[in-house]
């Protein structure tokens, strides 16, 4: 699911949440998930020493 989430953020398909979900996870889970990889993409890179 966190692939899945890196690729396509909050537009993973419905089919791949419902999985997500029957495997025992939470939608809090999920959105916690989706959260920490938007806002790991979305910070700015460090230059390498």
């Amino acid at each position: 699911m966190a692939v899945l989430t890196w690729h396509y953020g909050f537009t993973v398909p419905g089919r791949d949440i419902a999985e997500f979900l029957s495997a025992g996870f939470s939608p809090d889970q999920y959105e916690l998930m989706a959260s920490c990889i938007n806002a790991t993409i979305s910070a700015p890179r460090k230059a390498a020493a």
